[in-house]
C-alpha cells in the first residue's frame, strides 16, 4: 500500500510518505529545509487521522476482543488490540507480550526492518516517478 501511495502521489508530492522521507529528501534530494516541519506535522496529523478512520472502523471490536482475551488498555498484552491502529516491532502477536518475548527480537532489529523498508520505498517511488 506504501509503495503503491508512493508512486500515485510521486510525481505531485516527490512522496513524501512519513517523517523520514521527509528528512532524507531534505538532506540529498535537495528539499527545502524551510519545510521539513510543516511536512512532518502534517504527516502526523494525518497518521492520527487515519487512527482515528480506523479506530471508526474496528474499534467496536475492540472491547469484545479485549474482554475474551482478559486485556486491559495499558498493562502488558494490551498490545495485541492496539495493535489495529499502530504497527509493534516486535510484533507482539508473534514473540508475546511477556519480558521475555520481547527479549527474543532486539529492539534495533526494529529499526533495521524501518530503515530498509524506508530505504526500499524510497527507491522505489524515486525510480518510478
Amino acid at each position: 500500500a506504501g509503495a503503491t501511495a508512493g508512486c500515485v502521489g510521486g510525481c505531485m508530492s516527490r512522496a513524501h510518505l512519513n517523517p523520514s522521507v521527509t528528512v532524507s529528501m531534505a538532506a540529498w534530494a535537495g528539499f527545502p529545509w524551510k519545510h521539513v516541519i510543516p511536512y512532518i506535522l502534517s504527516q502526523i496529523a494525518g497518521a492520527f487521522t487515519a487512527a482515528l478512520a480506523l479506530w471508526l472502523q474496528y474499534g467496536g471490536f475492540a472491547v469484545p476482543f479485549e474482554a475474551a482475551n482478559n486485556l486491559v488498555r495499558g498493562q502488558p498484552g494490551s498490545q495485541l488490540s492496539a495493535m489495529v491502529l499502530v504497527p509493534y516491532v516486535p510484533n507482539p502477536a508473534i514473540v508475546g507480550t511477556t519480558p521475555e518475548a520481547w527479549a527474543k527480537v532486539p529492539l534495533f532489529a526494529g529499526f533495521l526492518s524501518e530503515f530498509f523498508g524506508t530505504m526500499f520505498l524510497v527507491l522505489l517511488t524515486k525510480g518510478i516517478t
